[in-house]
């Protein structure tokens, strides 16, 4: 509701003042003024209200229109400003005097409290849509402490000017936790309130001390020994350039040339006369003006600085054109007695530095500078005229947008040879230097350190100089910042209030943030934890191609698109439809939660409820739909109306189908869930960064696309990278080793990849260990990542003949059980560690048959090893042989404690006899052990040895070794235990020593001394692999006996 159909709507630069009762004091009035935006949208409007700062209701800042649209302009979210004051008077010299009060009364008397009926009056209709709204409160600060009115003046061009005596805390300078005081003097214009026009430096009259001066108090008198407003400092640097020309010009006697466009109080003259040197020339075109600063502000007549009165940009041109006759009609309003002493031969009219320092008239859009006048191609050409072969141009910019800005610095490379760009940091200028001609760059220069300091600290984060005073702020890593002055050589002060460590930086142009335009970006953050943080953000970039924003702010960066980039695409059989151009959008209505089948006319044919609350559906082969909610998606069947399939997944945001409709990928942002046609779960494959796109290849593998790779998944979660992108794709079809995609810019492309891995370790995964042979011989699969993939899966002794490395050759030998390699692999390495490695897996190998009890029995009792064959006995339960042993033999603890355990059971022993102690005769020789036969053959053992070979040869060779026809081998696994008599009997008996078959000699070192047979040169040589052996008749018979006692 509003309190006038007035206000109930956005009407674009409408401006609406009036008075009204104050709530809070009966015999005052209240000032209340609306301003609705030029430049915001009416749609979606948002209302801000500001209240006046008290004692300042008169500044032009709050009491005009124009200074009013300034604060609008400030705050970019705003349709419409309200501002709330005490009501000034007319003339009331009183008020031209200003004290900033400690508190505002205003505040103290709820303010926030009475002004919400007012403020919700006056705020548009379409604000309440979503109930009552909350308006914001705005606030207006600055470093204003104290103002006096000191002279006001009309000028012919700019209207109203005010020359006014202020006292503000310094920014940069901080004593005893207070802002040190200082006193300026400024000129400003009624019709540009919000901008300083000039502003320096006074002292009192007299030298009291700062702490008792008042404004108003005594009288100032102008310090034109500094530079005090932000961007005059950075212009005055940018003479650095052209340094050592300046030196040359002045050692020859001639002093440097300056031409100032825009005088206004003329603090950069002087400084350029005074301090540097300099012969100036200054054009403005309000007499006025230049009144105000020969009165106010210290400019004066000398011989080295003249004044013209006139047009600067037609000034410019009449200069740099004096030597063509037709074109001094067309300039007009120029000082053409001070024109002819700059071309009357005797001084030279080229320019060492032109500097411009001027505002657009026209503030409707904002403060902007320079005018759009000045940046047209032929008054930049006038200006390069003017100035000599080494020339510089220094320009004050005030962008009242990015473009503008933008478009500046390109008029200006199109004319000038460089161009250096300076963020002065206070959020709203930037000075562009530009060169007549490129600037020589001595990379031979000597560079000399002038003095060193010593911070006591592990390393300084950042340092900044300060912008008038030798003085350099330095932030160390303990978080303690030091003020250094580089002229003494001391620490004027450290801080240490910081808990972490510190950076410092210069302020940059970062564009606009929500709630500011020009003045630092930043960021209100609230949580939970009760406490709001302000964020800023020190630099904003952009990606030179892709379309990517990065942000920096205190403690993170944040990298974003502006917009999305992903086409919109999709397959039907062998075709592909994608969207061109950006005109096209799509519409999801969820409002009846209903699937819709239509024809291509748009009408409806059948209507099915969906099971669940669903935001889309996906195609899921006929008649099915995929349906996807926020936690699972589900497979719909439209005929039977029955869910078919569900999984719990995150948040989906593309399906993707394989060739035959069997299995499914489904997309999420950080994961990729592959499943069946009936959603039954197969794996989860997760990423650190955005999944982008994927399809399925002939090989049931899909494929897919991250922000810079593209991978691959097998069917049982592994995955692996294929190639690395320069630009992010995004896939519509995989066919063999070639995927065919869209780029960002809608283009189709084809990419072909290298698919040997996948398909390697696929071949693995389904056991095709025919291709694994073949990719092995004729591939480059090497690297540590294959490796490891294939000791990890149970593969070691193929990883074996990939490594060269001694070392990882001795562990996959060890994990393979290749006992050969690991000794050849140990000698090369010659370590005690290895050497103890190799002996245990020895020992754990060893060459005893597993379940041969009967031959570890015969065993003990060959080498008398009375308590072993105990042991052996009580094992496989045959307690009182076992009694007797230890009876016969004398450990009568060990018979006691089996007696216990046979009771009533236990044996008795022959009586008379006396036993003995079987000991068998020493060995005639001492040798080491008889070879055995390679018992162990693995699938891919071999077929390294001659990889010129054909693979169709070698399946099919038969696997007789050195064995040749003197032996039948029998297929002992596939034999019952009654069989194997019958065997033996049919068998034919080999001859004595003829050949040695089978036993590999040339895999194992015998002692020189046994007389070994040569091995046979048999062109078929292979290993005999015997199946694994069956329950021996030994051990049958144990088991028998056992049954029978």
């Amino acid at each position: 509701m509003a309190l006038d159909v007035t206000f109930e709507s956005i009407c674009p630069s409408r401006f609406i003042s009036f008075t009204i009762p104050s709530p809070t004091c009966s015999d005052s009035l209240l000032r209340v003024a609306v301003l609705d935006s030029p430049v915001q949208p009416t749609d979606s409007p948002q209302v801000g209200a500001m209240l006046v700062p008290e004692g300042r209701e008169n500044d032009w800042i709050f009491s005009t229109e124009l200074g009013q649209l300034q604060l609008l302009f400030s705050s970019p979210e705003i349709s419409r400003l309200i501002l709330i004051g005490n009501q000034f008077k007319e003339g009331d010299f009183s008020r031209n005097i200003y004290h900033r009060p400690l508190k505002c009364s205003l505040q103290e008397q709820g303010f926030e409290v009475w002004s919400k009926p007012l403020l919700l009056a006056l705020s548009p209709r379409s604000l309440f849509r979503n109930g009552i709204p909350e308006i914001p409160i705005l606030s207006y600060e600055d470093s204003l402490v104290s103002s006096i009115v000191i002279h006001s003046c009309v000028g012919y061009h700019v209207g109203e000017i005010l020359v006014e005596d202020v006292e503000i805390e310094s920014e940069s300078e901080v004593h005893h936790g207070c802002h040190k005081r200082e006193f300026r003097r400024r000129m400003r214009f009624k019709k540009m309130p919000n901008l300083i026009q000039t502003e320096i430096r006074i002292v009192p009259e007299t030298d009291p001390s700062l702490n008792s001066v008042r404004i108003g108090d005594m009288g100032f008198i102008p310090d034109l020994q500094v530079l005090v407003h932000p961007y005059l400092a950075p212009m005055v640097a940018s003479l650095s350039l052209i340094s050592e020309y300046l030196e040359g010009q002045m050692q020859n006697g001639f002093k440097p040339k300056a031409l100032c466009l825009g005088v206004g109080g003329g603090a950069l003259l002087t400084f350029l006369t005074t301090q540097l040197g300099f012969e100036v020339m200054g054009v403005d075109n309000e007499m006025e003006v230049l009144r105000v600063a020969k009165d106010y502000f210290g400019l004066e007549d000398s011989e080295c600085m003249h004044i013209v009165v006139g047009d600067a940009i037609k000034y410019i041109k009449k200069l740099a054109y004096h030597e063509n006759p037709q074109t001094l009609s067309s300039i007009v309003d120029c000082d053409y007695n001070c024109l002819s002493h700059l071309v009357d031969g005797k001084v030279n009219h080229k320019f060492d530095v032109v500097m411009v320092d001027l505002d657009s008239s026209d503030i409707r859009s904002g403060i902007s500078s320079p005018p759009l006048e000045f940046v047209r191609k032929n008054v930049l050409l006038a200006v390069k005229l003017a100035l000599s072969e080494s020339g510089i141009l220094a320009i004050n910019v005030i962008p009242s947008t990015k473009s503008f800005y933008d478009n500046l610095v390109t008029h200006f490379l199109g004319v000038f040879e460089e161009l250096y760009k300076i963020d002065v940091g206070n959020g709203e200028n930037f000075v562009l230097i530009a060169t007549v001609s490129p600037q020589k760059k001595d990379n031979n220069i000597k560079k000399k350190m002038l003095t060193k300091f010593e911070t006591k600290s592990n390393r300084v984060k950042g340092l900044s100089f300060h912008i008038k005073r030798p003085w350099i702020l330095a932030s160390l890593h303990s978080g303690v910042i030091q003020l250094w002055d580089y002229r003494m050589g001391w620490c004027n002060g450290s801080f240490c209030e910081q808990e972490y460590d510190m950076r410092c930086a210069l302020h940059t142009f970062a564009g606009f943030i929500s709630g500011h335009d020009q003045t630092p970006p930043l960021i209100v953050s609230g949580a939970y934890d009760g406490q709001v943080k302000l964020w800023k953000l020190w630099r904003m970039n952009a990606h030179p191609e892709l379309n990517l924003l990065a942000a920096g702010h205190d403690n993170d960066m944040i990298v974003f698109k502006p917009e999305r980039e992903r086409p919109a695409f999709t397959i039907s059989v062998d075709s592909l439809f994608y969207t061109k151009d950006r005109f096209l959008y799509d519409v999801l209505d969820k409002s009846t939660n209903q699937a819709l089948l239509k024809i291509l006319k748009n009408e409806i044919v059948k209507k099915s409820a969906l099971p669940i609350a669903i935001d889309s559906i996906f195609y899921a082969g006929t008649v099915n739909l995929l349906c996807r909610s926020e936690d699972r998606v589900v497979i719909f069947d439209l005929q039977q109306r029955l869910v078919v399939g569900d999984l719990q997944t995150p948040f989906i945001k593309y399906v993707v189908w394989s060739n035959d409709m069997e299995s499914v990928a489904l997309l999420s942002k950080h994961a990729i869930i592959i499943a069946s046609k009936k959603l039954v779960h197969q794996c989860t494959l997760h990423e650190t960064i955005w999944v982008k796109s994927g399809g399925w290849n002939d090989n049931r593998v899909f494929i897919y696309t991250t922000l810079n790779h593209i991978k691959y998944c097998l069917p049982n979660g592994d995955s692996g990278i294929i190639k690395t992108l320069d630009a992010t794709i995004y896939i519509t079809k995989v066919f063999g080793n070639t995927i065919f995609c869209l780029d960002h810019d809608r283009k189709s492309r084809s990419i072909i990849i290298d698919a040997t891995e996948y398909i390697f370790k696929l071949s693995l995964l389904k056991k095709r260990y025919d291709h694994v042979m073949n990719m092995i011989r004729n591939s480059q699969l090497c690297g540590q990542a294959m490796i490891a993939y294939l000791q990890q899966k149970g593969f070691p002794e193929v990883a074996l003949h990939f490594v060269k490395d001694e070392r990882i050759r001795f562990n996959l030998a060890l994990e393979s059980g290749n006992i050969q390699i690991a000794v050849a692999s140990t000698t090369t390495i010659d370590e005690k560690d290895h050497w103890y490695r190799l002996g245990v897996e020895a020992l754990r190998q060893g060459n005893i048959v597993k379940n041969d009890v009967m031959g570890q029995f015969h065993n003990a009792l060959y080498i008398a090893d009375v308590q072993e064959r105990i042991k052996i006995l009580e094992n496989v339960s045959h307690l009182p042989f076992a009694y007797i042993t230890a009876s016969v033999h004398g450990l009568h603890d060990v018979a006691k404690r089996l007696a216990a355990e046979l009771g009533d059971n236990v044996p008795s022993l022959s009586e008379g006899k006396v036993p003995s102690l079987l000991i068998p005769p020493p060995p005639v020789m001492c040798g080491s052990d008889w070879p055995l036969l390679r018992v162990m053959k693995g699938m891919f053992d071999g077929v390294f040895d001659n990889t010129s070979a054909d693979a169709a040869d070698e399946e099919y060779e038969a696997a007789d070794g050195d064995w040749v026809e003197e032996l039948d081998i029998v297929d002992v696994d596939g034999l019952q235990n009654g069989d194997v008599t019958a065997v033996l009997d049919d068998g034919e008996v080999a001859e004595e020593n003829d050949e040695e078959g089978g036993w590999e000699m040339e895999d194992l070192e015998l002692p020189p001394e046994v007389d070994t047979p040569k091995v046979s040169t048999s062109s078929h040589s292979s290993i005999f692999v015997p199946p694994t052996p069956d329950i021996p008749i030994s051990q049958i018979w144990i088991q028998s006996v056992k049954e029978i006692t």
